[in-house]
């Protein structure tokens, strides 16, 4: 569950900053990526 609000903090963050809803989704979906990669190693 920490994962998912992370990324919704990460999108409502970003997209005020960077004004594209699509940027935000983007950088918010790679944190899961991250993590499992980490997890992996």
């Amino acid at each position: 569950m920490n994962l998912i609000e992370d990324a919704l903090l990460v999108v409502l963050l970003l997209f005020p900053l960077l004004g594209n809803i699509r940027a935000a989704l983007i950088a918010a979906g790679a944190i899961p990526i991250t993590m499992l990669r980490r997890h992996q190693e």
